[in-house]
Protein backbone atom coordinates (compact mmCIF):
# COMPACT_ATOMS: atom_id res chain seq x y z
CA UNK A 1 0.00 0.00 0.00
CA UNK A 2 1.25 3.64 -0.64
CA UNK A 3 1.72 6.09 2.19
CA UNK A 4 -1.56 8.17 1.09
CA UNK A 5 -3.42 4.75 0.77
CA UNK A 6 -2.75 3.51 4.36
CA UNK A 7 -3.81 7.43 5.66
CA UNK A 8 -6.85 7.12 3.93
CA UNK A 9 -7.64 3.58 5.72
CA UNK A 10 -6.55 5.32 8.96
CA UNK A 11 -8.67 7.93 8.68
CA UNK A 12 -11.48 5.84 7.48
CA UNK A 13 -10.75 3.37 10.68
CA UNK A 14 -10.49 6.40 13.39
CA UNK A 15 -13.44 8.01 11.94
CA UNK A 16 -15.63 8.64 15.15
CA UNK A 17 -13.71 6.22 17.47
CA UNK A 18 -12.67 7.18 20.72
CA UNK A 19 -10.24 6.16 23.16
CA UNK A 20 -11.81 5.34 26.59
CA UNK A 21 -10.04 5.90 29.91
CA UNK A 22 -11.53 8.16 32.73
CA UNK A 23 -12.22 10.27 29.78
CA UNK A 24 -13.10 9.98 26.58
CA UNK A 25 -10.86 11.65 23.56
CA UNK A 26 -11.19 10.89 19.55
CA UNK A 27 -8.46 9.37 17.84
CA UNK A 28 -6.56 11.43 15.30
CA UNK A 29 -4.79 10.34 12.07
CA UNK A 30 -1.00 12.10 12.35
CA UNK A 31 1.25 11.90 9.65
CA UNK A 32 4.94 13.24 9.37
CA UNK A 33 6.87 13.36 6.44
CA UNK A 34 10.07 14.48 7.80
CA UNK A 35 10.61 12.24 10.59
CA UNK A 36 13.34 9.67 10.52
CA UNK A 37 13.95 6.50 12.99
CA UNK A 38 17.18 8.06 14.21
CA UNK A 39 15.61 11.39 15.27
CA UNK A 40 12.91 9.43 17.72
CA UNK A 41 14.42 10.65 20.64
CA UNK A 42 12.19 11.59 23.59
CA UNK A 43 12.35 15.33 23.27
CA UNK A 44 11.13 14.71 19.44
CA UNK A 45 8.21 12.76 20.15
CA UNK A 46 7.05 15.29 22.94
CA UNK A 47 7.93 18.23 20.09
CA UNK A 48 5.33 15.59 17.65
CA UNK A 49 2.97 15.52 20.75
CA UNK A 50 2.80 19.66 21.13
CA UNK A 51 3.96 18.31 24.73
CA UNK A 52 7.59 20.09 26.28
CA UNK A 53 10.84 18.37 25.41
CA UNK A 54 10.98 17.60 28.96
CA UNK A 55 7.67 15.90 29.36
CA UNK A 56 8.06 11.85 30.87
CA UNK A 57 7.72 9.57 27.72
CA UNK A 58 7.16 5.97 28.07
CA UNK A 59 7.00 3.71 25.09
CA UNK A 60 4.59 0.45 25.27
CA UNK A 61 3.40 -1.81 22.10
CA UNK A 62 0.29 -1.46 20.32
CA UNK A 63 -1.37 -4.15 21.50
CA UNK A 64 -0.80 -3.46 25.24
CA UNK A 65 -2.15 0.12 24.34
CA UNK A 66 -5.36 -1.23 22.22
CA UNK A 67 -5.81 -4.22 25.14
CA UNK A 68 -8.76 -2.80 26.88
CA UNK A 69 -10.17 -1.72 23.38
CA UNK A 70 -9.97 -5.03 21.26
CA UNK A 71 -11.37 -7.21 23.82
CA UNK A 72 -15.40 -8.07 24.20
CA UNK A 73 -16.79 -8.89 27.16
CA UNK A 74 -19.68 -11.85 27.05
CA UNK A 75 -21.97 -8.78 28.38
CA UNK A 76 -21.29 -6.74 25.79
CA UNK A 77 -23.68 -4.98 23.39
CA UNK A 78 -23.84 -5.34 19.61
CA UNK A 79 -22.22 -1.54 19.52
CA UNK A 80 -19.61 -2.58 21.86
CA UNK A 81 -18.37 -5.21 19.92
CA UNK A 82 -18.53 -3.33 16.79
CA UNK A 83 -16.27 -0.89 18.64
CA UNK A 84 -13.88 -3.89 19.11
CA UNK A 85 -13.63 -4.76 15.92
CA UNK A 86 -12.85 -1.48 14.28
CA UNK A 87 -10.29 -1.33 17.23
CA UNK A 88 -8.72 -4.60 15.76
CA UNK A 89 -9.04 -3.52 12.49
CA UNK A 90 -6.81 -0.53 13.00
CA UNK A 91 -4.53 -2.77 15.44
CA UNK A 92 -4.55 -5.00 12.55
CA UNK A 93 -3.43 -2.24 9.26
CA UNK A 94 -0.69 -0.70 11.95
CA UNK A 95 1.08 -4.09 12.31
CA UNK A 96 0.28 -4.82 9.09
CA UNK A 97 1.17 -1.99 6.76
CA UNK A 98 3.60 0.03 9.06
CA UNK A 99 7.07 -0.98 10.92
CA UNK A 100 8.55 -0.72 14.05
CA UNK A 101 5.22 0.61 15.52
CA UNK A 102 5.20 1.59 19.20
CA UNK A 103 2.55 3.83 21.26
CA UNK A 104 5.08 7.21 22.77
CA UNK A 105 2.83 8.55 26.33
CA UNK A 106 3.67 11.67 26.48
CA UNK A 107 2.57 12.90 30.36
CA UNK A 108 1.15 12.26 33.29
CA UNK A 109 -2.30 12.47 34.37
CA UNK A 110 -3.40 13.78 30.95
CA UNK A 111 -1.32 11.56 28.65
CA UNK A 112 -1.22 12.52 25.09
CA UNK A 113 -0.40 9.38 23.70
CA UNK A 114 0.78 8.94 19.58
CA UNK A 115 0.79 5.48 18.02
CA UNK A 116 3.21 6.32 15.17
CA UNK A 117 4.93 3.36 12.62
CA UNK A 118 6.97 4.05 9.34
CA UNK A 119 5.67 4.13 6.49
CA UNK A 120 6.79 2.33 3.40
CA UNK A 121 7.52 5.19 1.17
CA UNK A 122 9.02 7.34 4.43
CA UNK A 123 7.79 9.30 7.05
CA UNK A 124 5.89 8.19 9.83
CA UNK A 125 2.12 7.56 10.50
CA UNK A 126 -0.76 6.12 12.70
CA UNK A 127 -2.95 8.01 15.21
CA UNK A 128 -2.86 10.54 18.38
CA UNK A 129 -5.14 10.25 21.32
CA UNK A 130 -5.55 11.50 24.84
CA UNK A 131 -6.36 9.67 28.06
CA UNK A 132 -6.65 10.60 31.63
CA UNK A 133 -5.38 8.75 34.20
CA UNK A 134 -5.52 10.26 37.70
Amino acid sequence: MTNEAILQKLQELTQGLYYISESDYPMEVVHFDDVEADNLSDEAISQLAGQPTDAKVETVDLAYFLRNMTRTEPEADEAEGQNAERFQALQALMEQQLSGVKVYRIGRREITALALGALPEGGYGGFKTILIET
